[in-house]
């Protein structure tokens, strides 16, 4: 829906609604407006939402085993500096199974984004732009590298599998939804030309 509200300035507003089995409803608004005060001058911005559902293959891929065959790796729950040691109990060595493949439970990636921005055209053979923005992605897909598992083991502690002695078995290292990402920039823009 295109708004004018002045002579100068306008609005867009926009929602898209997505249906996915398995994942429910999901609606996204978007909103956007321009106000141009004056032929040479040009002032934008915009706010919306986003989602991602998990791919096919981060959901339905097989689960694969295979033993480590690294000397990098420790027990974290043993050995508090997360380091092979081998003068230090418990932070010998060791050789787990590591699990990959997809994850039936992976979650949405979901995101905010905005941006903000001008353009000023003195001549009709130059203009200069600036545009700020930023993306903030939640629950962001991603797969962990043995080291972030390691040293976040009190967040993870359930990817590491255990017998009933407490020895590991296994690492999980299939798919997550992991934290988020924050993303911003500056563009700047400039056109010029010449007979």
């Amino acid at each position: 829906l295109l708004m004018p509200l002045t002579k100068t300035w306008e609005a867009t507003l926009a929602v898209r609604t997505d249906d996915y089995t398995g994942f429910g409803r999901t609606t996204n608004p978007k909103v956007s407006t321009r106000w141009k005060p004056s032929d040479q001058f040009l002032v934008r911005g915009s706010y919306n939402t986003g989602f991602r559902v998990p791919t096919f293959n981060q959901l339905y891929n097989g689960e694969q085993s295979a033993i480590f065959t690294g000397a990098t790796l420790v027990d974290p729950q043993n050995c508090p500096t997360g380091r092979v040691d081998a003068a230090r109990p418990g932070c010998e060595s060791i050789r787990p199974d590591i699990i990959s493949g997809g994850k039936l439970d992976l979650g949405p990636e979901t995101a905010k984004m905005a941006s903000l921005g001008f353009i000023w055209e003195p001549t009709a053979n130059f203009s200069v732009g600036l545009d700020w923005w930023t993306i903030q992605r939640e629950g962001t897909i991603q797969i962990l590298t043995l080291t972030q598992l390691v040293d976040n083991y009190a967040l993870l502690s359930n990817r590491f599998n255990r017998n009933a002695a407490g020895t590991l078995l296994s690492i999980d290292q299939r798919w997550v939804n992991a934290g988020e990402t924050q993303t911003e920039g500056i563009e700047i823009n400039l056109r010029g030309a010449f007979n």
